[in-house]
């Protein structure tokens, strides 16, 4: 990560966000490390709006819904090896940064 940053920045300034499309490997350490233990653990708790059937489960209205990020993080049906450190994951063939549609 350091040997990118100083390549593509050079040691004179610190990246910043326009620098993200150049920062492949960077991005996919980053979320690779927000993969296996995301700094927010759920999300905004959400408010069922009306009576609803999800996945079989009836969730009735004014029902509070949170999404667990570490749950989803280590689920097999997503990824390869989850308890693996791999920023592999997050790079095409040709080693571009790419940020797969479930995140």
């Amino acid at each position: 990560m350091q040997e990118e940053i100083d390549r593509v920045l050079g040691r004179r300034r610190k990246p910043g966000f326009e620098d993200k499309t150049n920062l492949h490997y960077t991005m996919a350490v980053l979320n690779e490390v927000e993969r296996i233990n995301s700094v927010v653990p759920t999300n905004v708790p959400h408010c069922c709006v009306k009576d609803t059937m999800f996945g079989g489960f009836f969730i009735p209205k004014g029902t509070l819904i949170s999404m667990n990020f570490r749950s989803f993080g280590y689920d097999p049906k997503y990824w390869k090896n989850p308890e693996e450190f791999k920023p592999e994951r997050f790079l095409n063939a040709d080693g571009q940064y790419t940020r797969p549609s479930i995140m």
